[in-house]
């Protein structure tokens, strides 16, 4: 299944299958987001979220082999940026096939003061 929610494409073909409970199939996409899918719809998911749902859904080790890697170096971030920044975001995704977190760290990298 694919969907396009606002700007990000979640794509179950190209996205990690991490667990399967009932109905719902937990999702890592290869920038790291989280979702869920149910045969019927996409559910994007934060870190706090998925973390929640797995403690609830997944035995012990299954928690530990998802989350022991992502929370000891990466977090999640939310910002905002000007249509045209997206756009050259996107365009360098696609010529270089970075994802949007690379792309911010190589710029946060190359500013050092």
């Amino acid at each position: 299944m694919k969907r396009v929610i606002g700007s990000r494409t979640f794509d179950t073909e190209k996205s990690e299958l991490l667990f399967e409970s009932g109905d719902d199939v937990l999702y890592r996409r290869r920038n790291g987001e989280f979702f869920i899918c149910d045969n019927k719809s996409i559910k994007p998911l934060s870190i706090i979220q998925a973390q929640e749902w797995v403690k609830k859904n997944c035995p012990e080790d299954v928690y530990e082999t998802i989350f022991n890697a992502v929370t000891s170096d990466l977090i999640q971030l939310s910002l905002y940026v000007t249509v045209e920044v997206r756009k050259e975001a996107d365009e360098i995704k696609k010529l270089k096939g970075l994802t949007l977190g690379d792309i911010f760290a190589a710029g946060v990298k190359a500013s050092k003061y």
